[in-house]
This record gives structure tokens, sequence and C-alpha cells, in this order.
């Protein structure tokens, strides 16, 4: 009986990754930008691909674009895509300055239900449709050098906590970004 148990309890550990997922069928987002008019959303997913050149890891990327007529309803359009939206890599979320503090919350909840997400990566605000700094590699470095960053932790702690939290309206200055002012958020 026992050397019938020692074998099952071996065959378990043996089994390998359960929780496995194949690279091939994740949508790696590093970026994405949330754009509002009126009651219609727009998500522009900036999918990050590598694969192997002569010169070393080429990387590739690609953009995605959701148009939905609520934040909800944009995050149950990702299930229709053919890979899975893996966002562990991202870096930043640009959001259109007119989402207002619901839809923010709506974001954060959203958000918190991907259970691989880091909360290390950058919140900003943008007051106009300025797309292009989604391909711009400037934005991270800004971003990290900045004090006045606000990552989805911050975030999501002044949430919880229930207190105010400002973050940074951002602008394109020829190719250099700067700090326009800040949108207030009360989260009481």
């Amino acid at each position: 009986m026992k050397k019938i148990f020692t074998i099952f309890i071996i065959t378990l550990f043996l089994t390998g990754c359960l929780g496995y997922r194949e690279l091939d069928n994740l949508m790696i987002i590093n970026n994405f930008y949330i754009s509002k008019s009126k009651n219609e959303f727009r998500f522009i997913l900036n999918e990050v691909s590598a694969s192997n050149s002569d010169n070393g890891i080429e990387k590739k990327y690609s953009k995605s674009i959701i148009n939905c007529n609520s934040i909800n309803n944009c995050f149950t359009k990702f299930k229709r895509f053919p890979k899975s939206i893996y966002l562990s890599h991202l870096e930043n979320i640009i959001i259109d300055y007119s989402v207002n503090k619901k839809e923010l919350e709506t974001l954060i909840n959203k958000l918190n239900k991907f259970k691989e997400l880091r909360e290390d990566f950058y919140i900003v605000f943008i007051d106009n449709d300025n797309s292009k700094i989604l391909n711009s590699s400037s934005l991270q470095t800004f971003l990290n050098h900045n004090k006045h960053s606000i990552t989805f932790y911050d975030l999501n702690k002044a949430y919880i906590n229930k207190n105010k939290i400002s973050i940074p309206i951002i602008y394109n200055d020829k190719e250099n970004f700067k700090i326009k002012k800040y949108k207030k958020i009360n989260w009481r």
C-alpha cells in the first residue's frame, strides 16, 4: 500500500507545469492607449513580439484596436482575440483626459482581475489625441526619471484607501515629454 501511495505522490510531482501557457498563444502588450469621444471608447493595444535573427533578438510591434461603448465592453472584447491578452509586460497606460472617475474605477477593477499583472507600470493622461506617444520609447525614459510619475500601484493604493491622487497630464513637445498639469482624483 505504501508503494502505491509513494508512486502516486511521485507522479504528481513529475507531471510538469500545470498552468503552462504557450508563448505563441499570448498577445504580449507593453503599452495601451484609451481614448474617449462622447460615449465611445477606443483601446489601442501595442503588442510586442520577438524573433531570432542574425543580429540577435529582434522586437516587432503591432497595434490592435478595439472600439466599444464602455470600458467593460472593451475588456469583454479581449476574449474575442485569437490570442490571450497578457499584461505582465505592461509599461504604460495612456488615458484620454476625458475619462471620468467612474470609468477609471472600472478600469482599475478590470485590471486587477489579471492575475499576472505587475503594478509597476505607469498611468498618465493626455488631453489630446496624441496616439504617436504609444510608439515613443522616450516616454518610458521620461516616466522612469520623473519623480511625479504615478504607477498603477500608487493609483490602486489611493483607490483602496479612498485617498486623493494627482495623475500627470503629459504632452509631447518635439519628442521631449513634459507634464502640462495634473488631473486630481478624490476617491472619497
